[in-house]
């Protein structure tokens, strides 16, 4: 849909089209702008259809920061680093997107989502030498976004306590 196709419109049209949108998924400020920006109306104009989406809260920031860190870590079961990386590009701050991640994301179910994370990438390779495997499955978590100490501390729990031979 390109600019052309949206010419004619009045702003209450695009509110009430873009209230829709908002309703259908959060968005943040920053999808909305663009959104308004195919509708080629003045800038006057777009922020006030921003101010009444805000005020009705159609947008709001903090509620989108929670939904996209809860659904991307639930549904795609991306690491913190990336949900975080997300949320910046979308200029979202970063005490919105601590406190969504703290929230959203319990840190008993993050670190078994990297263990079944992990699992799976290495039961994937057990055919290849087990050094290959590891680092194919470290570098699959941390393009997922986990950090990497706690890959390296996921994989130390996984790995077979060897026994002892002292008694």
């Amino acid at each position: 849909m390109n600019a052309i196709d949206n010419a004619g419109f009045t702003a209450h049209q695009v509110y009430l089209k873009v209230s829709a949108w908002c309703t259908y998924q959060d968005r943040c400020y920053l999808e909305v702008e663009k959104k308004l920006a195919i509708y080629q109306l003045d800038e006057e104009t777009c922020y006030q259809i921003i101010t009444k989406l805000r005020e009705e809260n159609f947008i709001n920031e903090e509620r989108f920061a929670r939904s996209f860190a809860g659904g991307k870590f639930r549904m795609k079961h991306w690491g913190k680093q990336k949900i975080s990386a997300h949320l910046k590009a979308r200029q979202i701050g970063s005490r919105l997107i601590t406190e969504a991640i703290a929230e959203e994301i319990p840190d008993d179910d993050y670190r078994d989502a990297l263990k079944n994370i992990l699992a799976s990438k290495l039961q994937e390779r057990k055919a290849e030498p087990k050094p290959i495997a590891l680092l194919k499955a470290k570098q699959f978590a941390m393009n997922k976004g986990y950090e990497l100490w706690l890959i390296a501390d996921v994989l130390a729990e996984m790995e077979p306590k060897k026994k002892s031979n002292l008694f």
